[in-house]
């Protein structure tokens, strides 16, 4: 049986894609910045947030995103490896490596000044 092009991209994007970035709330009253780890699944909608201390690789940021990425991961009750994609930020970079790691997700990069290709956790930083 030959394997079609066409066959080998459904397969390929029914697979979860969960995109990951950064994004900074300030608070109103104390002008305080607080960053954000924001993830969202792009199929289902579903998105965390995490506020974190700074960007990069922590064991609470790690943990959480990890959490995120498993549960997205399950259809049917089976883990579906997925694709974890982010900006080429090398902060975020580092953290979906382990986290990558951890799951067994793949990891992909949006091409370079194009915000366009993270839209559904764009749309989700814009809701925060």
């Amino acid at each position: 049986m030959q394997v079609t092009s066409a066959l080998v991209k459904l397969v390929h994007d029914s697979r979860p894609t969960i995109q990951v970035d950064y994004c900074f709330l300030v608070s109103e009253e104390t002008q305080k910045k607080t960053t954000v780890l924001t993830a969202c699944d792009v199929s289902t909608g579903m998105t965390m947030s995490a506020g974190v201390e700074e960007k990069g690789v922590n064991d609470y940021a790690q943990h959480e995103l990890a959490r995120f990425v498993l549960e997205c991961g399950r259809g049917g009750g089976v883990l579906q490896p997925g694709v974890v994609q982010s900006d080429q930020e090398p902060a975020i970079r580092k953290l979906l490596r382990k986290v990558c790691g951890l799951t067994g997700m793949s990891l992909r990069h949006a091409p370079v000044y194009t915000s366009r290709s993270q839209g559904a956790v764009e749309r989700w930083h814009r809701t925060l």
